[in-house]
């Protein structure tokens, strides 16, 4: 006779006093929270709502379960999986995520029963309806209470959760004896998370005078792309261009180009978009080695770099040569097809199974015209054609086309398996990217050639070798000989001119990314002995931290101090560990006890200033 029983959290102690007592005739199941791996679950807001998970917003946990069919029965399989619940709502409404549970069968080898811990994880993907809908309802509350949108996400936000389990399973056999109702367990009996309805990035808390301000917005993206413009007509001049990603929407940026003598040109602004893109483009002429429109000397080679003004950031140097000759004659003049470059800039990162993605990928396009030209402008590749966008220019205007696009990480467009080398390595794919220009008959008139892009995967864990780096950078793969294009990446001033000059060409590059962790002390309390204090250290970060130790500092009264370092042990993403101190001096006596976590600093984390902390704070 086959037996489907489902038990639910906290009716352990009842389901093991029944086993223990009649063990030959109940079908006994219980389950319970043995260590739950994720404290909070973070809900990214935009300024006027709550949109979207964290990335790896998961809830993890190791569930006990204990099954048994009694002495004559078998137990053919299980399922536990995980729930949530709110205080104050009834449990019919408290959701659970039983797709995502943990599922064991037994085939023909059936124990009598089984006991053990199992992993449970519940993708974001499965949370987010609940998280989003929960920060979401407390938002509007608070605008019911009068709160402004500036005032509700100027701060975190934090509600309370309940982890719940629950067990479902099949036994062969005779029933055994009814079990009674179980009582339903208390609010304070189940284990806690905390969902973190985030503040808005660009907003910071009340100020003393008790206005809303807004914090600085970062740069997060610039590039600079050259072009040179000469010939017999006397035309000398370079045209600068690029693009800034801000991280915040509307956000002005001023900066000025400064050259290889450290000659600084005027001041220009832009102001991104809704994308928290700007793009811009100025001419400088090289006329004598002097411009005397904008005060710079320019000569006829050299480099030239953007340094921010408004914001602390710079460019790589872009390098040009020209043989600027005297005007030649002037009554008949050729039109020249524009010049065109190509740009690529890695933006959103997913998780494709274990290992992290590039998502999408934008493309920028720049035209410049040298004389009249219209028409349209896309890009093309391994199947892929941009919406075509129409452009005009004349004589030395700038035309600027985007287009975004999505990586598929199943096959890539050359019919190859995106899915790295058999065996299991890092998924990597290779895709051919063109821009290309048509004039007003609809032929191509200019056209930036087919190069390979390649897009590698990375595993969710820190590299020693790139420890340190926080984004992507792409560099385009030469084909027949052809040098590269230069990258665009925000980058620290690492290289001189000179040596970026006598380099040689790169080859193809990698798209890479650090997973960095995060220490952080989240508690400290004092020991069962007087002298002895226990400290919790939590991995914030999305990466493993290697073993290292955690510094502690007690201060008397009198001035004197007792140090003290005791070893951490490693820590994966989202893990805790608890570590003792022992002072052998009453710590309640102490004046102030200082901790600090990582120290020396040897661990490269996301953030290295959170490492700190005081007993009891």
């Amino acid at each position: 006779m086959h037996r489907h029983l489902f038990a639910t959290a906290f009716t352990t102690v009842f389901l093991t006093s029944s086993l223990l007592t009649s063990p030959s005739h109940a079908d006994i199941g219980s389950v319970y929270v043995q260590s739950l791996v994720t404290d909070e679950i973070v809900v990214q807001s935009n300024g006027s709502s709550y949109h979207r998970l964290a990335p790896l917003s998961n809830l993890m946990a190791n569930v006990h379960v204990e099954v048994d069919a009694g002495q004559f029965g078998r137990v053919v399989w299980f399922t536990a999986w995980l729930g949530l619940g709110l205080e104050g709502v009834g449990r019919q409404y408290w959701p659970q995520y039983r797709e995502d549970g943990h599922h064991k069968s037994f085939g023909n080898d059936r124990p009598r029963s089984w006991s053990g811990t199992v992993p449970v994880t519940v993708p974001g993907s499965s949370l987010e309806t609940l998280a989003l809908g929960q920060c979401n309802s407390l938002a509007q509350s608070l605008r019911a209470g009068g709160l402004g949108d500036k005032a509700i996400f100027a701060e975190d936000r934090r509600i309370e959760l309940a982890v719940t389990t629950h067990l479902a399973y099949e036994m062969t056999g005779a029933p055994g004896s009814d079990i009674p109702d179980e009582p339903s367990p208390s609010w304070d009996d189940h284990r806690k998370l905390t969902l973190v309805c985030q503040k808005w990035p660009g907003a910071v808390p009340l100020g003393a005078a008790g206005g809303l301000t807004i914090g600085d917005a970062e740069v997060e993206h610039a590039s600079l792309s050259l072009l040179e413009q000469y010939g017999p007509s006397g035309l000398c001049k370079i045209v600068l261009s690029g693009v800034i990603q801000t991280d915040r929407a509307d956000t002005e940026v001023r900066f000025r180009y400064k050259n290889q003598e450290g000659r600084l040109s005027e001041v220009h602004s832009v102001t991104t978009d809704h994308a928290r893109t700007a793009m811009f483009s100025h001419q400088y002429r090289i006329k004598n080695n002097y411009d005397a429109e904008h005060d710079v000397d320019w000569a006829e080679s050299g480099f030239v770099r953007i340094v921010g003004v408004s914001h602390d950031f710079r460019t790589p140097w872009a390098e040009y040569t020209m043989e600027c000759v005297e005007p030649g004659a002037t009554d008949f003049q050729t039109v020249l097809r524009p010049e065109v470059k190509m740009q690529v800039v890695a933006l959103e990162k997913v998780m494709v199974g274990r290992q992290l993605c590039i998502d999408t990928i934008r493309l920028y396009g720049m035209i410049v015209g040298r004389g009249p030209a219209a028409g349209y402008a896309g890009f093309v590749g391994n199947g892929y054609l941009s919406k075509p966008e129409a452009y005009a220019v004349q004589q030395g205007d700038v035309a600027f086309v985007v287009a975004d696009r999505k990586l598929n990480w199943q096959t890539d467009p050359q019919a190859t398996l995106a899915t790295g080398p058999s065996g299991g390595g890092l998924k990597k794919q290779i895709l051919d990217l063109a821009f290309n220009v048509t004039g007003e008959s609809g032929a191509i008139i200019a056209s930036v050639p087919k190069r390979g892009y390649e897009f590698a995967c990375v595993d969710p864990a820190v590299r020693p070798e790139i420890a340190g780096f926080g984004d992507l950078t792409l560099a385009p793969r030469p084909q027949g000989g052809a040098r590269p294009a230069a990258t665009a990446s925000l980058t620290a001033d690492s290289a001189s001119p000179a040596a970026r000059s006598n380099a040689a060409p790169a080859g193809r590059q990698t798209a890479v990314l650090a997973l960095l962790p995060d220490l952080a002390i989240q508690r400290s309390v004092k020991g069962k002995r007087k002298a002895r204090l226990r400290v919790l250290v939590v991995n914030r970060g999305a990466g493993p931290a290697a073993a290292t130790t955690l510094r502690a500092i007690y201060r008397k009264g009198d001035g004197q101090r007792i140090r003290r370092s005791v070893a951490v042990p490693p820590l994966t993403a989202g893990a805790k560990a608890w570590v003792v101190v022992d002072f052998q001096a009453p710590v309640k006596k102490a004046r102030k006890i200082t901790l600090k976590v990582d120290h020396p600093n040897r661990v490269a984390e996301q953030d290295e200033a959170n490492n700190k902390a005081h007993f009891g704070g």
